[in-house]
């Protein structure tokens, strides 16, 4: 299937584009170097952030409503598949020291978060000076029911979208009422 992207291709992708966007990304400096990437989920947007004072990124961990998530582990990937660990306080923050310009990955559970990392001088505008990492797993959208319920309903929704169980739902409620209609008929003596 030429053309179709899998994750792992979508990813090199991904960090090869963010890479040319980096701050002293080097890419007239030399041949492209290749990239390994750690095995996460691709990001959904991308961040500018500010390095702090000592060259520190840093972020906090909180759940969707709001509240600091304490002893959550987050990694930082860079472009080359590298990773260090990080665990947050009981305020949810969290911390790398040391870290240099680029393009890096916050992942937290199954949240992954990119990131272009900028120095004080060199950042954008609208870069940000941490990271809100909110788990994704945390969101609840809509109406709560224990996993069965959830497999039942998906199993239910395959089964009555097949042709067939809409043309027998049709036709049962065609048939019930004229069934209904015709024993009437069968139990009214008036009628010949």
């Amino acid at each position: 299937m030429a053309g179709r992207h899998t994750p792992t291709r979508t990813r090199v992708l991904l960090f090869s584009a963010l890479a040319a966007l980096a701050p002293g990304s080097g890419l007239a400096e030399g041949p492209p170097q290749p990239v390994r990437l750690p095995l996460v989920p691709a990001p959904a947007t991308v961040l500018d952030v500010v390095l702090g004072e000592p060259a520190a990124l840093t972020g906090q961990v909180t759940s969707a409503q709001g509240v600091a998530r304490a002893e959550s582990r987050v990694l930082l990937h860079d472009s080359f598949g590298r990773s260090v660990a990080a665990t947050s306080n009981a305020d949810g923050a969290f911390g790398f020291q040391g870290v240099t310009p680029g393009v890096y990955c916050l992942q937290q559970g199954d949240t992954v978060q990119a990131c272009r990392v900028w120095t004080p001088e060199t950042a954008p505008p609208n870069a940000l000076s941490s990271v809100l990492i909110v788990p994704t797993g945390d969101a609840v959208l809509g109406q709560y029911s224990p996993p069965h319920t959830n497999r039942f309903l998906r199993g239910a929704k395959k089964v009555l979208a097949h042709p067939l169980a809409v043309a027998g739902i049709v036709g049962t409620a065609v048939a019930i009422p004229v069934a209904i209609h015709n024993a009437n008929q069968d139990d009214d003596p008036s009628t010949p």
